[in-house]
């Protein structure tokens, strides 16, 4: 005897008709959401005065390769950056009027730059370090800055 197999059709979803609902829906969607009006209070808001600026004078101490210090562009001894920063900081009460930058060279012993750190510290002054990065090639690719 002889089995008859019957043939079984398979079930399939039309993509080419889902794509056109997708289609739909983002159009649906971009439509209706240009018209929808948001409701909010109106408001006028308050102008600035325009106000004077306060200038900082610049503190920044500079450590050469030689290991010479620089106090404003003024070579000078630390004892001497320290007499002279605790004039200009004793009437500072913002942070942007107490910040001292320090700016040294890659290759100086570190012993110098902690003698300028030590300054600041004492004279509670807030410090920012800038030191040169060494690229893979040895040439320097900008400052690096770091606020403890």
């Amino acid at each position: 005897m002889k089995i008859r197999t019957s043939r079984k059709t398979e079930a399939t979803i039309p993509l080419s008709s889902m794509a056109d609902v997708a289609f739909l829906l983002i159009i649906f969607f971009m439509l209706t959401s240009t018209i929808v009006k948001e409701s909010g209070i109106e408001l006028t808001l308050p102008q600035a005065k325009k106000t004077e600026q306060k200038k900082v004078r610049e503190k920044s101490i500079v450590i050469s390769k030689k290991g010479q210090y620089y106090f404003n562009g003024v070579p000078m001894s630390p004892e001497a950056i320290e007499q002279s920063l605790a004039d200009m900081l004793k009437d500072a009460k913002d942070d942007e009027a107490r910040s001292v930058t320090i700016k040294a060279d890659k290759t100086i012993e570190w012993q110098t730059v902690v003698t300028a750190i030590d300054i600041v510290n004492r004279l509670d002054g807030i410090m920012v370090l800038i030191m040169e990065e060494e690229t893979a090639a040895g040439a320097s690719s900008g400052p690096v800055t770091a606020t403890p």
